[in-house]
């Protein structure tokens, strides 16, 4: 069950949409930030930002029991800090020089640190664990608090401390430039440190979220000389040359252009037996591509992503990116590949649903309704999947019908004389592959997790809805945080994941 529910997951574009407008607020990373970094932790500043209180202290007191190991009867004394400098929270904190809070780190007394709080009800405020500052912090701190709260100066300050000697400060920064806006990074492009970008993303030392951001600010800065080395780590068999495979390709697209997608195509698209995240990792290049980067012709990459098709098992990744570029060409194609579907394949369905509940054209109404006679539970599956707004009625449309050919939301398969129901429905072909009649639907084609952002762009949200003629707006489909670039997700990421898949499981358990 937690194997299907993954891959149905990965398989629908928008259902991402729904997990991060439902669960948006466990993410701390805000909308729009870079494209292939995901920040891991709050930054200093957001720290700060986010409490009622927050102070520099020095560590004076450390009781004897602090450190492990301890009696169990006991409880563990708190640390005690001398206040040095009050950043925030004046009027709350009163006149309190102390604070007595736990802390089971291993800084000498006299080491200096960033308390943060929160009020309470039981008492007059909770602190939170305390931030050893490093010997620069103090200075680093100060800076970093006299930044603009937004801009391309933030950018350029951090890149700075990018590869510090003090993890705290290179961790700080590698999270406030993955919160970094695109065109920020793009507003930045003749600060940014190209040589030393290059430099660390040849360190074999460089992990490999931090060489998705390299690649990414490589982009923006990069130049024609790079294409070369570029190329070489896109065409190396070692998987530790291709680190970071989706934000390199974005880069080799990026600084070629339309030039950069043969190779792409050979490589990660054209082969049925490609690895399934390299191919994934091309696919989240040619996402970005189309809706923020430009580099590519819209046209040329959804000529690319048509290649997936050509592999039932996989063709689901692509349908509603075809969807929202409106391609409509590949129409019959996909209601073909819908009816052609078996137990490795039957994930098209739902996509393809969707497909044709976004298309404008009069025959994706017929298609429509003949497929959801074949497989009601799909179409009901895809309906919980993709809300639309219900299509406001043109003045030339005839009454009780569209005049775009876009299924409404709460359109139904019509019931078969004789008053059978939409799920007592007999299959309109005669040798349907997979219909809801068949046997349960299995997951045989193992997937990895992949990362929950950037499967719709909120930018690409709003084309859908010029292609659906609503007036809303859709549900944003991703914080457009960095997505691919983080190695280790933070800990809200992962419970975001985990709470997503839950829901998968249970809609699939209780629709078989």
């Amino acid at each position: 069950m937690l194997r299907a529910s993954i891959r149905h997951f990965s398989s629908s574009a928008l259902i991402l949409g729904f997990v991060a407008a439902a669960f948006g607020a466990l993410s701390a990373r805000p909308a729009a930030a870079c494209p292939f970094c995901t920040a891991q932790a709050l930054t200093l500043s957001e720290e700060i930002g986010t409490s009622a209180v927050s102070v520099v202290a020095t560590l004076t007191k450390v009781p004897a029991n602090n450190q492990q190991p301890v009696d169990p009867n006991e409880s563990l004394a708190p640390c005690e800090f001398s206040i040095d400098r009050v950043i925030k929270g004046a009027d709350v904190l009163g006149n309190e020089k102390v604070v007595k809070t736990l802390y089971l780190g291993q800084a000498p007394k006299g080491s200096k640190f960033l308390i943060t709080a929160i009020p309470s009800e039981q008492s007059k405020i909770i602190w939170a664990a305390p931030i050893a500052l490093p010997e620069r912090g103090l200075d680093y701190l100060g800076k970093v608090l006299a930044l603009p709260k937004e801009g391309p100066e933030r950018l350029i300050f951090f890149q700075d401390y990018l590869q510090d000697k003090d993890d705290l400060l290179a961790r700080d920064a590698y999270d406030e430039i993955a919160k970094v806006a695109y065109p920020t990074i793009v507003q930045a492009k003749d600060k940014l440190r190209r040589e030393d970008f290059i430099n660390w993303i040849q360190d074999p030392e460089t992990t490999a979220s931090k060489r998705r951001m390299f690649f990414s600010l490589l982009s923006v800065c990069g130049k024609p000389e790079d294409v070369p080395m570029i190329e070489k780590m896109i065409r190396s068999t070692d998987r530790r040359d291709r680190s970071g495979l989706d934000s390199m390709l974005n880069c080799y697209m990026a600084l070629l252009g339309e030039k950069a997608m043969p190779l792409i195509e050979e490589l990660f698209l054209k082969d049925p037996k490609v690895d399934y995240t390299d191919r994934y990792s091309a696919i989240m290049a040619i996402r970005f591509q189309g809706t923020d980067g430009k580099a590519v012709p819209r046209e040329r990459l959804i000529q690319a992503l048509r290649l997936n098709l050509d592999h039932p098992k996989v063709a689901d990744l692509v349908v509603m990116d075809l969807a929202r570029w409106q391609d409509w060409e590949s129409m019959e194609r996909l209601v073909e590949m819908f009816k052609k579907s078996n137990d490795e394949t039957i994930f098209i369905r739902e996509p393809v649903i969707n497909y044709l509940r976004i298309c404008p054209r009069p025959e994706a109404k017929k298609h429509l309704d003949a497929l959801a006679k074949m497989d009601p539970i799909a179409y009901q599956r895809a309906l919980s999947m993709m809300q639309l707004p219900a299509t406001p009625a043109k003045p030339e449309e005839k009454k009780g019908g569209a005049a775009d050919g876009t299924a409404k939301p709460d359109a139904k398969p019509k019931a078969e004389p004789g008053g059978k129901g939409a799920d007592e429905t007999k299959p309109t072909s005669e040798k349907p592959a997979a219909t809801s009649t068949s046997a349960p639907r299995v997951r045989t084609v193992n997937r990895p997790t992949l990362a929950l952002a950037a499967s719709m762009p909120e930018k690409a949200a709003s084309e859908t809805a010029t292609a659906t003629g609503t007036t809303s707006k859709p549900v944003a489909a991703s914080t457009r945080s960095c997505s691919l670039c983080g190695g280790s997700p933070g800990t809200k990421a992962v419970a975001l994941a985990f709470v997503a898949l839950a829901i998968c499981g249970a809609v699939l358990s209780w629709r078989r």
